[in-house]
């Protein structure tokens, strides 16, 4: 059902019907929910899960519903592709201008720089990667990136193979309610 509510997602998105619903939201408790319900899985793949958020950080204006399923999406990502005894951390920050700055940034195996562009792409995977477990339809960081877009953001991939990766959600700083 998961699946095909995503293919829904993308072609509701391709033809720009896909309403957003703002809300003032906390980013603590958007993290802290999202990294509670990733908790299981990170512990059966023995992936150490670290989270920081700065104390008093502002409320921001968003859909609620589809920013934590761009959290879960690069956390589900970050989990599956880092190995046993790795870590994946999702922390929040501003930018000079307040702008909202959330990063996942994980010890997994990294994504080669030509392929960053086809991992953006609806059902795009990288083949070839050996990894403890690649299921997955490849939609996750194509909506994670349109959902983003929805809301005046964008998404931005720094990685190194072997290394690790590092994915970014910017929101412009009008997404800020207080402070």
């Amino acid at each position: 059902m998961g699946v095909i509510n995503d293919v829904l997602d993308v072609s509701k998105i391709e033809i720009g019907e896909f309403p957003i619903h703002d809300e003032e939201i906390s980013m603590a408790a958007i993290i802290a929910e999202s990294m509670e319900m990733m908790a299981d899985c990170a512990e059966r793949a023995k992936v150490r899960l670290l989270e920081d958020v700065p104390d008093g950080f502002p409320l921001i204006r968003a859909d609620p519903l589809r920013l934590k399923q761009i959290l879960l999406n690069l956390l589900s990502n970050a989990i599956k592709f880092t190995p046993s005894e790795g870590r994946v951390h999702l922390s929040v920050n501003r930018r000079e201008d307040g702008g909202p700055v959330i990063e996942v940034a994980d010890s997994g195996i990294g994504i080669a720089q030509e392929d960053i562009p086809h991992v953006l792409e609806p059902f795009g995977q990288v083949g070839g990667i050996e990894t403890r477990n690649h299921d997955g339809t490849g939609l996750g960081l194509s909506l994670s990136r349109a959902f983003a877009e929805l809301h005046g953001g964008r998404l931005e991939i720094d990685s190194v193979l072997g290394k690790g990766t590092i994915i970014r959600i910017r929101l412009p700083a009008t997404r800020v309610v207080s402070g």
